[in-house]
Protein backbone atom coordinates (compact mmCIF):
# COMPACT_ATOMS: atom_id res chain seq x y z
CA UNK A 1 0.00 0.00 0.00
CA UNK A 2 1.62 3.80 -0.60
CA UNK A 3 1.11 6.55 1.47
CA UNK A 4 -1.33 9.15 -0.55
CA UNK A 5 0.78 11.77 0.80
CA UNK A 6 4.37 10.56 0.26
CA UNK A 7 4.24 7.66 -1.88
CA UNK A 8 5.72 5.53 0.38
CA UNK A 9 5.43 1.81 1.10
CA UNK A 10 3.32 1.41 3.96
CA UNK A 11 1.45 -1.96 5.71
CA UNK A 12 -1.49 -2.57 6.52
CA UNK A 13 -0.30 -2.93 10.11
CA UNK A 14 1.13 0.19 10.00
CA UNK A 15 -2.21 1.81 8.67
CA UNK A 16 -4.43 -0.77 11.49
CA UNK A 17 -2.59 0.41 14.66
CA UNK A 18 -2.35 4.24 13.29
CA UNK A 19 -6.26 4.27 13.25
CA UNK A 20 -6.46 1.96 16.56
CA UNK A 21 -4.35 4.45 18.30
CA UNK A 22 -7.15 7.53 17.59
CA UNK A 23 -8.98 8.36 20.67
CA UNK A 24 -12.72 10.63 19.90
CA UNK A 25 -14.62 11.65 22.66
CA UNK A 26 -17.40 8.67 22.57
CA UNK A 27 -13.89 6.29 23.34
CA UNK A 28 -12.96 8.65 26.46
CA UNK A 29 -16.20 8.46 27.78
CA UNK A 30 -16.80 4.91 27.49
CA UNK A 31 -12.80 4.85 29.55
CA UNK A 32 -14.36 6.58 31.96
CA UNK A 33 -17.19 5.03 32.49
CA UNK A 34 -15.47 1.52 32.58
CA UNK A 35 -13.04 3.05 34.99
CA UNK A 36 -15.84 3.99 37.74
CA UNK A 37 -17.38 0.48 37.28
CA UNK A 38 -13.64 -1.35 38.13
CA UNK A 39 -11.88 -1.28 35.20
CA UNK A 40 -10.76 -4.51 32.83
CA UNK A 41 -11.35 -7.28 34.87
CA UNK A 42 -8.34 -9.05 36.47
CA UNK A 43 -7.05 -12.42 34.87
CA UNK A 44 -7.61 -15.54 36.58
CA UNK A 45 -4.66 -17.76 37.03
CA UNK A 46 -5.15 -21.09 35.68
CA UNK A 47 -3.83 -24.08 38.21
CA UNK A 48 -2.66 -27.23 37.03
CA UNK A 49 -4.71 -30.37 38.21
CA UNK A 50 -3.28 -33.04 36.36
CA UNK A 51 -2.13 -35.65 38.91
Amino acid sequence: MKCPHCNKDISTEEVAAHLGSITSEKKKKASRLNGKLGGRPKKIKKENFSK
